[in-house]
């Protein structure tokens, strides 16, 4: 059964129900298309992925529109013979659970007590509990459902949420039917005991989440995406009323926090995961899909995992989510700080088969995360960046220091951004092009500084450079050592501050140029503002030149625009400072900004927008949303 939907206005909940309608009328008569198989080089055996998907989608075509049936019937029980014929293939980390949220909802919605019929023929649900029963029965023991240690998670964040609701799902599933219920799972315990272990699971997550940070996968659209279409899946078939309250809680702060940084539909401020291939550009990954769904402005062409979910679910975001992403003008300009975890939980660490290939289970600190997340909004604008302090790679998380993602978007154009980035060593070898601890910086206002961790604290780290959008932004200019661009609302300037630079190309089928840094551990200034705090591009460019700076002995001292003095130590020999006081890594507020106010540890986060407000409580008892 589904959780209460949230209230909202008519105008939105019509114009929202109304997407969700034409989305999934646009599917009407698609054929199948299967999705390849890829056999992994180095004898991992089958990745199905996008073939299980490509079919699991399909059904849910087929069957909420009543057409093709019996292809889709026909389909899933391929799906099931294929893992059932290699379970290797069905325990790939890349296989079977990425269709874990859709499977859940076929089953709810056509299985044997389907909600809106019983489409899934008697044969193929035979295969499919079949099926269930060889992942579960295995994969929910290994990923182990103890409330007692929210932060240690096999695998990455978005295969753990994956797994682990796939597992509560067809628990849930199997403890109904005679044939499976009395079966023991591999460590001795049933499928009900395992579906109530996973209920006590997900509200201790969602609790710890939300006092102390919500992701490790940070603002990652790509990640997120597979992470919160499982909190969907909670939210509308949780049997406890308790559990789909606080998965609809969290999918609440989530989209708030979303909303807040976002200009065009494009998420600003500091992110985790951004592979370079995708760091100059608009993401298009499954959470930047469900949010263009969401929000209006969805392209054409066959509805993802992500959407099928959003367009099928009984969830929706509150009535301030919409209005906050839709006001930028009204919003005006404020600044966001977040706290997150990121560091190894120390001596602490065990290795398992997950599911066939080897991940370690390694817990984070709870104490202390080391991430503050900062970020400055105004409607022509979004800057944003990780603080820090210059630890060794070997103790943050992987998912914590990879690919960290920082800089300035700009309104007018998904791609127009700047991007201060190490060019990864690792681009030959891996086209996602990886790095580690690549950067630590300093940021107030439309002030940021940066400058490139050396080899010491860093992986896959060669020049430092910054990214300048040719698309978007004006065609840069230099003045005094300083870059000048401007987009329709905002001016940048940029500094190299010790050795220079040159200008290289851009590589692929980018539009833009680099700025690429003669010395590449030399600190980086960029300023931006609002075109209508000056005259002209050259009143900008007087005021940004006249700034003081010095940087003498490895120790950077600046003024920002703003009036804000700033001090970096190059040779990371302490934390940087803004206003002669060291910047606070973990202040009292988790989030903090004029939408999201939480005090770290509490279990309660505020969101409000113009008149609008809404208490998310995430401690037990049976507390509702007010």
């Amino acid at each position: 059964m589904s959780a209460a939907k949230p209230d909202l206005a008519p105008d939105c909940l019509t114009a929202f129900d109304s997407a969700c309608e034409s989305a999934i009328q646009s599917q009407l008569g698609l054929p199948l298309e299967k999705g390849e198989i890829w056999i992994d080089p180095d004898g991992r055996g089958q990745r199905t992925r996008a073939y299980c998907n490509s079919i699991t989608n399909f059904a849910m075509q087929a069957f909420w529109l009543d057409e093709q049936v019996d292809v889709a019937n026909d389909a899933l029980q391929e799906v099931c013979r294929l893992f059932l014929d290699d379970p290797p293939a069905m325990h790939e980390s890349h296989s079977f659970h990425w269709s874990g949220s859709i499977l859940g909802r076929l089953w709810e919605f056509f299985g044997p007590d389907g909600s809106r019929s019983s489409a899934i023929s008697q044969e193929t649900q035979d295969l499919m509990l079949e099926m269930m029963w060889v992942w579960a029965s295995r994969v929910s023991p290994i990923l182990n459902p103890d409330p007692t240690h929210i932060w240690r998670v096999p695998n990455t964040e978005n295969h753990h949420a994956m797994g682990a609701v796939t597992a509560w799902t067809l628990s849930k599933f199997l403890r109904r039917d005679k044939r499976y219920a009395d079966r023991a799972y591999d460590d001795g315990r049933s499928a009900a005991e395992h579906y109530a272990a996973w209920a006590d699971y997900f509200k201790a997550y969602f609790l710890s989440r939300a006092e102390k940070g919500q992701y490790i996968e940070i603002a990652c659209a790509t990640y997120n995406g597979p992470t919160i279409q499982m909190w969907y899946n909670l939210f509308d078939f949780s049997e406890d009323p308790e559990l789909g309250r606080l998965a609809g809680a969290f999918l609440d702060l989530f989209w708030m926090s979303w909303a807040e940084d976002q200009i065009d539909g494009v998420r600003g401020g500091a992110k985790t995961r951004i592979y370079q291939r995708n760091s100059r550009q608009r993401d298009e990954g499954g959470g930047a899909k469900m949010a263009s769904l969401c929000f209006g402005d969805r392209e054409t062409g066959r509805l993802s995992n992500g959407e099928w979910v959003v367009v099928t679910s009984g969830y929706r975001p509150a009535e301030m989510v919409f209005r906050l992403a839709d006001d930028v003008d009204k919003r005006g300009e404020y600044e966001v700080t977040q706290r997150y975890m990121g560091l190894w939980e120390p001596g602490w660490e065990r290795r398992v088969e997950y599911p066939v290939l080897p991940f370690g289970i390694v817990g984070l600190r709870e104490d202390f995360g080391g991430l503050l997340r900062y970020s400055y909004n105004t409607p022509d604008f979004s800057i944003g960046t990780f603080m820090l302090e210059p630890r060794p790679r070997e103790e943050w998380s992987g998912s914590a220091s990879q690919n960290r993602w920082q800089g300035v978007i700009f309104r007018g154009h998904p791609d127009a951004r700047i991007v201060p980035e190490c060019r990864s060593t690792d681009r030959d070898e891996n086209p996602r092009s990886d790095t580690y601890n690549q950067h630590w910086s300093v940021q107030k206002l439309g002030t940021l500084i940066t400058q490139k961790l050396s080899s010491e604290f860093s992986r896959f780290t060669d020049k430092s450079r910054v990214w300048i959008s040719g698309s978007g932004l004006s065609e840069p200019i230099v003045k005094d050592e300083w870059v000048f661009v401007e987009s329709g609302g905002a001016y940048a300037a940029i500094r190299v501050v010790d050795g220079g630079f040159v200008w290289d190309d851009p590589e692929g089928d980018d539009v833009g140029c680099w700025m690429r840094c003669n010395d590449s551990l030399s600190p980086i200034i960029i300023e931006v503002d609002r075109r209508t705090n000056h005259d002209d591009i050259d009143a900008f460019a007087a005021r940004v030149t006249s700034r003081t700076m010095c940087f003498e002995d490895r120790v950077l001292t600046y003024e920002g625009l703003s009036g804000h003095r700033f001090k970096l130590y190059a040779d990371y020999s302490r934390l940087p400072e803004v206003d002669d006081q060291q910047v606070n890594l973990d202040p009292d507020k988790v989030c903090d900004s004029p939408f999201i106010q939480s005090t770290w540890g509490s279990g309660i986060v505020d969101l409000a927008y113009d008149d609008e407000s809404r208490r998310l409580d995430f401690r037990a008892g049976d507390r509702r949303d007010s």
